[in-house]
C-alpha cells in the first residue's frame, strides 16, 4: 500500500455518504488513530464545510463509520473542525477557524 502524506484536507459541501466511503475510508481510519500514522508528522489539518446543524449531525454519523466509531480520534489527533456556512453561523466564523 502506498501512502500519501496529507497536511491539509478541506471538504466543501460533501456528505461523505456510503457511495464516497471507498474514497475516504482509509484516510479517516488513519487520521483518527495514532497507530496508523507512522508517515504523518504533526497534526493533519481537516476542515469540513457544511450547511447547518442538521448537516453537521449527518456528517458526524458518516464520520463515525469512516473512523470505525472513533470520531473522537479526529478531534484528538488532527486539527479538526466542521464549519457551517448557513448565514446564522457566518458571524461566528473567523479566519482562525478556516486556517
Amino acid at each position: 500500500m502506498q501512502y500519501v502524506i496529507v497536511e491539509t484536507l478541506t471538504i466543501f459541501g460533501h456528505s461523505l455518504g456510503k457511495n464516497d466511503h471507498d474514497y475516504f475510508s482509509e484516510f479517516f481510519k488513519m487520521a483518527s488513530k495514532t497507530v496508523h500514522r507512522p508517515f504523518v508528522p504533526g497534526k493533519i489539518k481537516v476542515r469540513i464545510f457544511t450547511y447547518d446543524d442538521k448537516s453537521e449531525i449527518e456528517l458526524k454519523k458518516q464520520l463515525m463509520t469512516l473512523t470505525e466509531n472513533h470520531l473522537i480520534g479526529l478531534y484528538a489527533h488532527c486539527d479538526f473542525k466542521i464549519l457551517k456556512t448557513d448565514v446564522k453561523y457566518q458571524d461566528w466564523m473567523t479566519h482562525d477557524d478556516i486556517d
